[in-house]
């Protein structure tokens, strides 16, 4: 048995002082954060009423316009009312006057709160606004504004939901692919399992059956969930827990993305594209990964089956919404595309705002990219011309 290296003794050395350090600051939000927050603060939440009369199916769609209400926003409300769902908009940020006139015609209700939580916070507020008609109800769904959605002439969502027809259903899951390392690409064998103890479905998009959200047990998780200011702990808590407790449950489940068949969809696609889709690989938040696909472009002995496996190397480690957007959106039709990349890296976000320009339909969506692009990106400078996508 060989040695631990010395590097990776150092580091769990400074995981585990941080730990203590940090313990007594968790161990008081762990406790103490939601209670504040509901004697605090829930009393002071802001409700609108809208002129979308109530469903049986309603979608808390949870926004922070810290950009202003942008017209993606509306452009994803009309879509949801154009199906017949009744948004409940909850607001992480106060809106203007203008914003609550522009939001009245596509809403049933929307909340103004204090951003505590991240979006499970706003879902939280939403559910508990919603005590009493979630018995009611035949789908509930769970959106935000972390993506652009609908992206157009992709697969209608919602439907892809209805026809699934389980109790949880996500339009897409993490952890399920089983995760290998950089050093074992040439190795690597895509396989995918829902039984990982951190298995969820992105919280990004959610729909929840009626008998889910009858459950007395739905409404006694969001009541006791532990909100925080950490957005690791917002996922463990929030999108890794209410999974867990589905499915510890008993209820069923599935994505609208079949995500354990993207080998599959991705061997049938010629070499040229798949040298486009390595090309393409959004990389925002591993300097090791971005390296190792620089590396393997670079080198004139690479094969396809090498592209397809730095492919599913890169979706096993940052997610399929996130590395793999030319992929589900080009090739199978994920009407969702994550904003995040567009600030966390250079050229994340040039191939983001390059797929975005592509694509003739997106002229809103593009607009935007651009703009957050120019205000966020942090410290390096933007420059949308830096990347052409290939399509």
């Amino acid at each position: 048995m060989k040695p631990t290296p010395l590097w990776k003794l150092k580091r769990e050395l400074r995981r585990l002082l941080l730990q203590i350090v940090s313990w007594p600051a968790y161990f008081i939000e762990y406790v103490f954060a939601t209670p504040i927050y509901d004697l605090a603060h829930r009393g002071k939440i802001r409700r609108l009423e809208g002129n979308v009369g109530i469903t049986r199916r309603i979608a808390i769609y949870v926004i922070y316009p810290s950009d202003g209400l942008l017209e993606s926003h509306l452009i994803a409300l009309r879509y949801m009312v154009s199906k017949g769902v009744a948004p409940l908009v909850v607001s992480n940020l106060p809106l203007s006057d203008m914003e609550r006139t522009a939001l009245r015609p596509v809403t049933w209700r929307c909340l103004e709160r204090q951003n505590v939580g991240y979006d499970f916070g706003g879902y939280r507020d939403g559910v508990l606004e919603l005590a009493e008609q979630r018995t009611h109800l035949d789908r509930l769904y769970f959106l935000n504004d972390s993506t652009w959605f609908p992206l157009p002439d992709s697969d209608d969502w919602f439907d892809d939901v209805e026809q699934l027809d389980v109790d949880l259903c996500g339009a897409a899951s993490n952890w399920g692919i089983a995760r290998f390392n950089y050093s074992e690409l040439d190795d690597a064998v895509w396989s995918y399992d829902s039984g990982h103890r951190k298995f969820h479905y992105c919280s990004f998009a959610l729909a929840c059956s009626g008998r889910l959200a009858r459950d007395r047990q739905f409404l006694r998780f969001w009541e006791h969930l532990r909100m925080s200011g950490t957005k690791k702990r917002v996922v463990r808590r929030g999108e890794v827990g209410f999974t867990q407790w589905a499915l510890r449950n008993g209820y069923s489940h599935a994505s609208t993305l079949n995500v354990a068949s993207v080998n599959q969809l991705l061997a049938s696609l010629d070499d040229d594209r798949t040298w486009e889709l390595a090309r393409n690989l959004i990389i925002p938040e591993d300097k090791r990964l971005l390296a190792l696909k620089k590396q393997v472009l670079a080198d004139p002995t690479t094969d396809r089956t090498r592209l397809e496996k730095l492919i599913m190397l890169a979706i096993s480690r940052q997610g399929i919404s996130y590395a793999g957007i030319d992929l589900i959106c080009s090739e199978a039709g994920f009407p969702f595309v994550k904003k995040s990349p567009l600030w966390l890296d250079e050229e994340a976000s040039a191939v983001l705002v390059a797929f975005l320009q592509a694509r003739e339909d997106c002229r809103t969506f593009h607009d935007e990219a651009a703009a957050l692009r120019r205000l966020r990106l942090k410290p390096q400078k933007a420059s949308a011309g830096e990347h052409r996508m290939s399509t």
